[in-house]
C-alpha cells in the first residue's frame, strides 16, 4: 500500500519531551497485533496502524525538539522499538527505518533542505538507503548529479522523502576523504523525484514495504546533498555527536530483542498447554523444556542489558563532546553482529518447541522465526564486523594484561 503526502503540517513545539512514547505503542499493540496478518499479505503496514504513527508523533521521535520532533534518548530509542517489534517484526522494522532516516535528514540536511522538508509546520518523513550505492557528481557550479538504483527502503510505503547514498565523484575522479576512503554524499529527495519500484516478495519481514527505488540523473543544490556519515551534526541533541550510525545500529539491535522477547513469551505460552509423546504432561513442565527456556531467557536479558549499557556509554560521551573512537565502534558493532546471530537461534530454539502450532497459520510464532531469520542476512549484522573488532579487543586485553604486570 502506498501512502500519498503523508508530509504532517502541524505547528512545532517543544512539547514533544513529554510525550511517553513507550506508553504510545503499549496501547497500540493490540491494533498492530490485529493488523499484522494483512499488512503482510500487502506487503505494507495497514492505514490504521500508519494514522497512529502519524497522529502519535512515533515517526518524530527521535527527531530534533526544533523541528518537532521528540529528541528522545538512545535507551528510548532502543526500549520503544523492541516493544514494537515485539508486537510485529514488520511494524517494528518499518518504524525503525523512517524514524532513524528522519534523525539523519533532520540532523545532517542543509538549512535549504531542512526548510524544504520541515519549513511551515511540515515534518517529512524519511525513507531510502543511505548506504552509497548511487554515483553522484559534484559540479562545476557547486550542485550534485546523481544516479542510481537502491534497494530496502523500508517503511517507503508512506514515506515521502527518500535518502539515496551516493559515492563522490569531481572532474572524472573519485574524490577521496581524510582517510583515503571514497567520499560520500547522500542526497535529499522528494517522493515524485525518484521512481519506485514495488519489488518486496521475501520469506521474513514481508509488510516492510522495502521497496527498491531509482534516481535518474537528478541534480541537486549542496543543502540536498551533504555526509551524514559525520559526528559533526548541523542540529539536534548533544547525543546526534555519537553519529547516525549508532542510531542505526541501535535500532537493529532493539528490533531483534523484541522477536526474541515475543518468541519467548509466545513459547511460554504454548509450552504451558501443549502435550507431547514420550512427556508426561505438558512439556512446559518438564526439565529438558524448563532448562532450555532458562538458556534462552539468559541470552535475551544479557543481550538487552550489554546493548544499553553500549550505546548509553556512546551517548554520555557524545554529550561530554567526544565522537566514538574506533574501540567503542568496533565493540558497538561486535554486539550488532552478536544480537542477530544469537537472536534468531533463541527464536528457533522457541519455535521448534512449538510442534504443529509453529507451522499452522496464523501463528505468530512462525512470523517471529520468519522475521528474525530476514533480519539476519541485513549487512549491518555480516561476520565481517566480528573480524574488524577482533584487534581493538586483542588490543585492549593485552592493556589489561600488561597493566596487571
Amino acid at each position: 500500500m502506498q501512502y500519498e503526502s503523508q508530509t504532517m503540517v502541524k505547528e512545532k513545539s517543544t512539547a514533544n519531551a513529554a510525550i511517553d512514547y513507550r506508553a504510545i505503542v503499549r496501547d497500540m499493540a493490540p491494533l498492530v497485533a490485529s493488523e499484522a496478518r494483512e499488512a503482510e499479505a500487502k506487503g505494507d503496514l495497514t492505514k490504521p496502524v500508519v494514522d497512529i504513527f502519524l497522529e502519535s508523533e512515533l515517526v518524530w521521535f527521535m527527531a530534533p525538539r526544533e523541528l518537532g520532533g521528540g529528541a528522545s534518548s538512545i535507551r528510548t530509542c532502543i526500549e520503544v522499538l523492541e516493544d514494537l517489534a515485539r508486537s510485529d517484526g514488520s511494524t517494528g522494522w518499518s518504524l525503525m527505518a523512517t524514524s532513524i532516516h528522519t534523525l539523519y535528514a533532520s540532523g545532517w540536511a542543509g538549512d535549504e533542505a531542512i526548510d524544504a522538508m520541515f519549513g511551515g509546520g511540515r515534518r517529512a518523513i524519511v525513507a531510502g538507503m543511505p548506504g552509497p550505492i548511487g554515483k553522484a557528481t559534484k559540479l562545476a557550479d557547486g550542485r550534485f548529479r546523481g544516479s542510481g538504483r537502491f534497494g530496502f527502503a523500508s517503511g517507503s510505503g508512506y514515506a515521502d522523502w527518500f535518502l539515496a547514498g551516493m559515492t563522490l565523484s569531481e572532474n572524472g575522479e573519485v574524490v577521496r576523504d581524510e582517510q583515503g576512503a571514497p567520499a560520500t554524499v547522500t542526497f535529499y529527495l522528494k517522493r515524485d523525484q525518484i521512481e519506485y519500484v514495488p519489488n518486496w516478495d521475501v520469506l521474513g519481514l514481508r509488510a516492510t514495504a522495502s521497496n527498491d527505488f531509482v534516481v535518474d540523473d537528478v541534480t541537486v543544490s549542496p543543502d540536498f546533498a551533504t555526509n551524514v556519515r559525520t559526528y559533526t551534526p548541523l542540529r539536534g541533541p548533544a547525543s546526534y555527536r555519537m553519529g547516525g550510525l549508532a542510531f542505526g545500529a541501535a535500532g537493529h539491535c532493539a528490533v531483534v530483542l523484541g522477536m526474541m522477547k515475543r518468541a519467548l513469551e509466545e513459547i511460554a505460552i504454548i509450552a504451558a498447554g501443549k502435550a507431547r509423546l514420550g512427556y508426561n504432561g505438558p512439556i512446559g513442565s518438564h526439565p529438558m523444556f524448563q532448562k532450555d527456556f532458562a538458556v534462552q531467557e539468559a541470552a535475551y536479558t544479557s543481550l538487552r542489558s550489554r546493548v544499553i549499557e553500549i550505546f548509553e556509554e556512546l551517548e554520555r560521551e557524545a554529550e561530554a563532546g567526544n565522537p566514538p573512537t574506533p574501540a567503542q565502534f568496533a565493540r558497538m558493532y561486535q554486539f550488532v553482529s552478536w544480537v542477530h546471530e544469537v537472536g534468531p537461534e533463541v527464536v528457533r530454539n522457541c519455535h521448534a518447541w512449538a510442534g504443529s502450532a509453529g507451522i499452522r497459520e496464523p501463528s505468530v510464532i512462525a512470523r517471529c522465526l520468519r522475521d528474525a531469520s530476514t533480519a539476519r542476512m541485513h549487512s549491518v549484522a555480516d561476520p565481517i564486523k566480528m573480524v574488524n573488532a577482533a584487534p581493538h579487543l586483542i588490543e585492549q586485553y593485552a592493556d589489561q594484561a600488561r597493566d596487571r604486570g
